[in-house]
Protein backbone atom coordinates (compact mmCIF):
# COMPACT_ATOMS: atom_id res chain seq x y z
CA UNK A 1 0.00 0.00 0.00
CA UNK A 2 2.77 2.51 1.04
CA UNK A 3 4.77 1.56 -1.95
CA UNK A 4 1.48 2.38 -4.40
CA UNK A 5 1.17 5.50 -2.60
CA UNK A 6 4.33 6.77 -3.11
CA UNK A 7 4.23 5.35 -6.95
CA UNK A 8 1.02 7.84 -7.24
CA UNK A 9 3.03 10.69 -5.61
CA UNK A 10 5.82 10.18 -8.24
CA UNK A 11 3.54 9.82 -10.86
CA UNK A 12 1.55 12.98 -10.06
CA UNK A 13 4.80 15.46 -10.12
CA UNK A 14 6.24 13.54 -13.34
CA UNK A 15 2.67 14.76 -14.59
CA UNK A 16 3.05 18.53 -13.16
CA UNK A 17 6.74 18.69 -14.30
CA UNK A 18 5.89 17.83 -17.75
CA UNK A 19 2.86 20.71 -16.86
CA UNK A 20 5.08 23.27 -16.51
CA UNK A 21 8.17 22.46 -18.88
CA UNK A 22 6.65 24.76 -21.54
CA UNK A 23 5.95 27.41 -19.29
CA UNK A 24 9.62 27.83 -18.16
CA UNK A 25 10.48 30.39 -21.06
CA UNK A 26 7.98 32.39 -20.29
CA UNK A 27 8.47 32.30 -16.60
CA UNK A 28 12.40 33.63 -17.11
CA UNK A 29 10.74 36.05 -19.46
CA UNK A 30 8.34 37.53 -17.39
CA UNK A 31 11.05 37.69 -14.32
CA UNK A 32 13.28 39.22 -16.39
CA UNK A 33 10.50 41.68 -17.93
CA UNK A 34 9.84 42.83 -13.64
CA UNK A 35 13.11 42.90 -13.05
CA UNK A 36 13.54 45.63 -15.84
CA UNK A 37 10.30 47.61 -15.10
CA UNK A 38 9.62 51.40 -14.29
CA UNK A 39 6.61 53.59 -13.92
CA UNK A 40 7.40 56.82 -15.17
CA UNK A 41 4.71 57.97 -16.86
CA UNK A 42 1.18 57.12 -17.76
CA UNK A 43 2.26 54.69 -20.45
CA UNK A 44 4.81 53.02 -18.34
CA UNK A 45 1.82 52.49 -16.36
CA UNK A 46 0.04 50.89 -18.79
CA UNK A 47 2.85 48.46 -19.59
CA UNK A 48 3.90 47.66 -15.98
CA UNK A 49 -0.11 46.43 -15.62
CA UNK A 50 0.00 44.85 -18.97
CA UNK A 51 2.58 42.99 -17.40
CA UNK A 52 0.68 41.69 -14.23
CA UNK A 53 -2.26 40.89 -16.22
CA UNK A 54 -0.43 38.68 -18.86
CA UNK A 55 1.48 37.01 -15.82
CA UNK A 56 -1.74 36.32 -13.66
CA UNK A 57 -3.56 34.73 -17.15
CA UNK A 58 -0.65 32.52 -17.14
CA UNK A 59 -0.73 31.31 -13.20
CA UNK A 60 -4.20 30.78 -14.04
CA UNK A 61 -3.70 28.16 -16.59
CA UNK A 62 -1.12 26.57 -14.64
CA UNK A 63 -3.63 26.19 -12.24
CA UNK A 64 -6.50 24.92 -14.29
CA UNK A 65 -4.15 22.38 -15.22
CA UNK A 66 -2.78 21.30 -11.89
CA UNK A 67 -6.17 20.85 -10.82
CA UNK A 68 -7.00 18.79 -14.38
CA UNK A 69 -3.68 16.47 -13.20
CA UNK A 70 -4.91 16.13 -9.46
CA UNK A 71 -8.68 16.01 -9.37
CA UNK A 72 -8.92 11.95 -10.55
CA UNK A 73 -6.52 11.82 -7.08
CA UNK A 74 -8.88 14.33 -5.12
CA UNK A 75 -12.06 12.71 -6.17
CA UNK A 76 -10.46 8.81 -5.61
CA UNK A 77 -9.74 10.10 -2.06
CA UNK A 78 -13.36 11.97 -1.46
CA UNK A 79 -14.75 8.35 -2.79
CA UNK A 80 -12.83 6.25 -0.36
CA UNK A 81 -13.53 8.68 2.63
CA UNK A 82 -17.32 8.31 1.97
CA UNK A 83 -17.10 4.55 1.36
CA UNK A 84 -15.23 4.26 4.42
CA UNK A 85 -17.59 6.69 6.40
CA UNK A 86 -20.38 4.69 5.24
CA UNK A 87 -18.92 1.13 6.41
CA UNK A 88 -18.70 2.40 9.95
CA UNK A 89 -21.84 4.75 10.01
CA UNK A 90 -23.77 2.17 11.43
CA UNK A 91 -21.52 1.44 14.99
CA UNK A 92 -21.31 5.30 15.44
CA UNK A 93 -24.88 5.20 15.21
CA UNK A 94 -24.97 1.96 17.79
CA UNK A 95 -22.25 3.47 19.86
CA UNK A 96 -24.27 6.67 20.28
CA UNK A 97 -27.22 5.05 21.31
CA UNK A 98 -25.31 3.18 24.30
CA UNK A 99 -23.81 6.16 25.04
CA UNK A 100 -27.15 7.37 25.72
CA UNK A 101 -28.04 4.69 27.88
CA UNK A 102 -24.50 5.27 29.57
CA UNK A 103 -25.69 8.88 30.00
CA UNK A 104 -28.98 8.13 31.30
CA UNK A 105 -28.05 5.56 33.68
CA UNK A 106 -24.83 8.41 35.49
CA UNK A 107 -28.22 10.97 35.11
CA UNK A 108 -29.77 8.51 37.55
CA UNK A 109 -27.17 7.58 39.58
CA UNK A 110 -26.25 11.45 40.25
CA UNK A 111 -29.77 12.05 41.51
CA UNK A 112 -29.76 8.93 43.86
CA UNK A 113 -26.86 10.58 45.18
CA UNK A 114 -28.18 13.85 45.45
CA UNK A 115 -31.03 12.89 46.92
CA UNK A 116 -29.45 10.83 49.67
CA UNK A 117 -27.14 13.47 50.48
CA UNK A 118 -30.26 16.10 50.89
CA UNK A 119 -31.64 13.48 53.25
CA UNK A 120 -27.99 13.16 55.23
CA UNK A 121 -27.79 17.44 55.73
CA UNK A 122 -31.77 17.13 56.93
CA UNK A 123 -30.48 14.30 59.21
CA UNK A 124 -27.32 16.45 60.44
CA UNK A 125 -29.11 19.63 60.56
CA UNK A 126 -31.27 18.16 63.51
CA UNK A 127 -28.02 17.57 65.29
CA UNK A 128 -28.52 20.92 67.15
CA UNK A 129 -25.74 20.72 70.16
CA UNK A 130 -28.03 20.26 73.18
CA UNK A 131 -26.27 19.79 77.30
CA UNK A 132 -27.28 16.54 77.90
CA UNK A 133 -28.64 15.24 81.68
CA UNK A 134 -26.29 15.58 83.90
CA UNK A 135 -26.14 14.31 87.35
CA UNK A 136 -23.44 16.43 89.91
CA UNK A 137 -21.03 14.07 91.53
CA UNK A 138 -21.31 13.24 95.17
CA UNK A 139 -19.35 16.23 97.00
CA UNK A 140 -15.99 14.07 98.17
CA UNK A 141 -14.36 17.70 98.16
CA UNK A 142 -15.33 21.49 98.83
CA UNK A 143 -18.11 22.64 96.68
CA UNK A 144 -16.13 25.27 95.61
CA UNK A 145 -13.74 22.55 93.46
CA UNK A 146 -16.52 20.78 92.04
CA UNK A 147 -17.04 21.17 88.16
CA UNK A 148 -20.80 21.42 87.85
CA UNK A 149 -20.39 22.08 84.44
CA UNK A 150 -21.58 19.88 81.62
CA UNK A 151 -19.17 18.18 78.91
CA UNK A 152 -19.51 20.12 75.89
CA UNK A 153 -21.23 18.00 72.62
CA UNK A 154 -18.96 17.35 70.01
CA UNK A 155 -19.96 18.76 66.67
CA UNK A 156 -18.82 17.57 63.50
CA UNK A 157 -16.35 19.80 61.55
CA UNK A 158 -17.21 20.63 57.47
CA UNK A 159 -14.54 18.14 56.30
CA UNK A 160 -15.38 15.15 58.36
CA UNK A 161 -18.86 15.73 56.93
CA UNK A 162 -18.00 16.25 53.76
CA UNK A 163 -15.69 12.98 53.67
CA UNK A 164 -19.19 11.44 54.73
CA UNK A 165 -20.97 12.49 51.76
CA UNK A 166 -22.21 9.73 49.50
CA UNK A 167 -20.35 9.52 46.17
CA UNK A 168 -20.04 7.59 42.87
CA UNK A 169 -17.37 5.20 42.59
CA UNK A 170 -16.26 5.83 38.74
CA UNK A 171 -17.21 3.62 36.32
CA UNK A 172 -14.54 1.96 34.62
CA UNK A 173 -14.33 -0.54 31.57
CA UNK A 174 -11.98 -3.76 31.94
CA UNK A 175 -9.86 -2.36 29.12
CA UNK A 176 -9.19 0.93 30.20
CA UNK A 177 -12.61 2.44 29.10
CA UNK A 178 -13.47 5.56 31.81
CA UNK A 179 -17.03 7.32 32.15
CA UNK A 180 -16.68 10.99 32.74
CA UNK A 181 -18.64 14.04 32.78
CA UNK A 182 -17.46 17.41 31.08
CA UNK A 183 -19.35 20.35 31.61
CA UNK A 184 -20.29 21.90 28.55
CA UNK A 185 -21.74 25.66 28.88
CA UNK A 186 -23.90 27.51 25.80
CA UNK A 187 -23.38 31.29 26.11
CA UNK A 188 -26.43 33.56 24.80
CA UNK A 189 -27.07 37.07 24.76
CA UNK A 190 -30.15 37.87 26.51
CA UNK A 191 -30.39 41.34 27.03
CA UNK A 192 -27.80 43.89 25.57
CA UNK A 193 -28.13 47.10 28.05
CA UNK A 194 -26.80 44.29 31.15
CA UNK A 195 -23.73 43.27 29.01
CA UNK A 196 -20.93 45.58 30.43
CA UNK A 197 -18.88 48.35 28.40
CA UNK A 198 -15.83 46.82 28.82
CA UNK A 199 -17.39 43.87 27.14
CA UNK A 200 -18.44 45.54 24.07
CA UNK A 201 -15.53 47.38 23.87
CA UNK A 202 -13.31 44.44 23.27
CA UNK A 203 -11.58 43.79 19.70
CA UNK A 204 -13.65 40.73 19.66
CA UNK A 205 -17.05 42.08 19.91
CA UNK A 206 -15.94 45.31 17.66
CA UNK A 207 -14.36 42.74 15.05
CA UNK A 208 -17.62 41.06 14.99
CA UNK A 209 -19.57 44.20 14.80
CA UNK A 210 -17.66 45.01 11.99
CA UNK A 211 -18.28 41.64 9.93
CA UNK A 212 -21.91 42.38 10.64
CA UNK A 213 -21.95 45.47 9.56
CA UNK A 214 -20.43 44.94 6.47
CA UNK A 215 -22.33 42.52 5.51
CA UNK A 216 -25.96 44.24 6.18
CA UNK A 217 -23.42 47.04 4.08
CA UNK A 218 -25.97 47.05 0.99
CA UNK A 219 -29.12 48.13 2.46
CA UNK A 220 -27.96 49.80 5.14
CA UNK A 221 -24.99 51.69 4.70
CA UNK A 222 -25.21 54.31 7.42
CA UNK A 223 -25.19 52.20 10.87
CA UNK A 224 -24.99 54.49 13.99
CA UNK A 225 -22.20 54.00 16.06
CA UNK A 226 -20.09 52.82 12.69
CA UNK A 227 -17.40 54.13 10.44
CA UNK A 228 -16.87 53.78 7.09
CA UNK A 229 -13.61 54.61 5.67
CA UNK A 230 -13.20 54.66 2.03
CA UNK A 231 -9.73 53.85 0.16
CA UNK A 232 -9.02 53.23 -3.26
CA UNK A 233 -6.43 50.11 -3.95
CA UNK A 234 -4.53 49.65 -7.14
CA UNK A 235 -5.61 46.51 -8.89
CA UNK A 236 -5.12 45.13 -12.60
CA UNK A 237 -7.67 43.13 -13.95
Amino acid sequence: MGHNARDIRADVLADLRDLLQPFEAQRDRYLKSAAAAVVRDRGTAGDAADLIKFAADIRERIQEKRMEITRPLRDAADAAKAHADEFWQPVDDEMERVLGLVDSFRTAETDRIAAQQREQDEAMSLLVPRAPTFTPPVATQPREHIDYSAPAMRVPSTKELQARQAKARPIRGSYGAKVTAAEQKTYAVTDLDLIPRWVLETDTVKAAIAAVAKSLAKHHPNIPGIAVTTADQTRVS
